[in-house]
């Protein structure tokens, strides 16, 4: 079964100081600094769709990226249209500090991830652990396994 990660694009880039100051002043390139990182640090066999509140150009994605403009709903309300929809919601995964978005995430039985942990569990290829990684803010290794183990449940 396809893993399915959905992000809410302009709240997780607001976490990325360099990308929020760009935003200010070019929007287009902090959208595509976006994607890249997501691209340079996807799950391995998941579909990412980044997901923005706006009508705009294509840019980036492919290999597993997908960039989706919300057009005339908000990101929310489009992750929230897709989670409804998607038969196997326990397969899908949904990145925000939105706390109704991952409330309503949480309820349709998908799993979800805060902003800050998603980018500090994919900021380098090796996840630090233990003290260090809680001090630092991001998950320990054990810890993403547990939850990698509980997100793929029932895929076999």
């Amino acid at each position: 079964m396809t893993r399915h990660v959905y992000i809410d694009a302009y709240n997780v880039l607001h976490k990325i100081p360099h990308l929020a100051r760009l935003l200010r002043s070019n929007a287009d390139a902090a959208r595509r600094g976006l994607v890249e990182i997501v691209s340079a640090h996807r799950m391995p066999g998941a579909t990412m769709h980044v997901v923005f509140d706006a009508f705009g150009e294509p840019i980036g994605g492919g290999g597993g990226v997908s960039v989706v403009y919300a057009m005339t709903r908000t990101a929310d309300g489009w992750i929230r249209m897709r989670i409804e929809n998607d038969p196997a919601p326990r397969a899908s995964l949904v990145v925000s500090s939105d706390h109704e978005v991952l409330a309503h995430a949480a309820a349709m039985g998908a799993a979800t991830l805060s902003s800050e942990r998603f980018l500090g569990s994919r900021a380098t290829g090796a996840a630090p652990s233990g003290e260090e990684a809680k001090r630092r803010g991001r998950l320990p290794q054990s810890e993403i396994d547990e939850w990698m183990s509980l997100f793929t449940r029932g895929e076999e």
